[in-house]
């Protein structure tokens, strides 16, 4: 199967949608906004940037806790989950359909986030150009955080065979396969949920951490700093993700 380079396109409707909303809990949202107000080193009434931000959860989360959010994504499915959730919670958020390379704004956020592993979507190009429309998004001195994968944290853990998951009665197979010459991993999903059945491909880009702070570093950050979990665990092989904490250069 050859995976179309702009797969992502299409990839965030449906079934998956659906599936995605169901895997983080109440708990998760909460413990993951409280982690990012901590390391962005803000206070209402902040503005921050979330992109791409899914069906909102964590802009909702911080938009209760008085922040002015932004949220950005290129999934419809995934923007009208987010504004139908804070229009039933009564919580003001700025939701835009953008492609995430697509940010207009400059010097205008006290922070930004990308959270739920949603790095390494593009091509080498566009990442470093997805980093770069951040940077230029960010006043200076403001901090950029980042929840992602690497090389580090898939390799040790990978699954050669067949992956099968549940959430929210939709069921989940999962099929992983790694190029070396383009250190590239194309996933083949199938969604179902009886009689409805959805399959998918899926293609990331696997960098090192020492690629991903070279970018960030090119793009306009510095002191960047890179963890192992929220505890603030040192990156070691085999950590299950990867924390990346930045500063906007001044």
């Amino acid at each position: 199967m050859s995976v179309p380079e702009d797969w992502w396109k299409d990839f965030f409707s449906g079934l998956v949608v659906e599936m995605w909303r169901a895997v983080p809990s109440s708990e998760d949202n909460r413990a993951e906004a409280a982690w990012i107000e901590k390391q962005l080193q803000v206070s209402p009434p902040a503005k921050v940037l979330d992109v791409p931000c899914g069906d909102g959860r964590l802009s909702l989360e911080l938009a209760g806790r008085g922040y002015q959010m932004t949220g950005v994504d290129l999934s419809a499915d995934f923007l009208a989950a987010a504004q139908n959730s804070a229009k039933a919670r009564g919580l003001s958020a700025r939701f835009e359909q953008r492609e995430m390379r697509d940010l207009p704004w400059g010097e205008e956020f006290d922070g930004a986030f990308t959270f739920g592993n949603s790095f390494g979507y593009l091509d080498d190009e566009g990442d470093r150009d997805f980093l770069v429309a951040i940077s230029r998004a960010l006043k200076p001195g403001a901090r950029y955080v980042m929840d992602t994968k690497c090389a580090e944290t898939v390799f040790p853990n990978i699954i050669a065979t067949k992956q099968h998951y549940e959430f929210g009665g939709i069921t989940t197979d999962m099929q992983d396969h790694y190029d070396p010459l383009r250190a590239r991993m194309d996933t083949e999903y199938t969604f179902s949920r009886g009689e409805k059945r959805e399959t998918k491909w899926a293609r990331e880009r696997i960098y090192t951490f020492r690629e991903v702070r070279k970018m960030l570093e090119s793009a306009g950050f510095e002191d960047v700093k890179g963890f192992g979990s929220m505890e603030l665990e040192p990156l070691e092989i085999g950590s299950k993700r990867l924390f990346i904490v930045a500063t906007r250069r001044m």
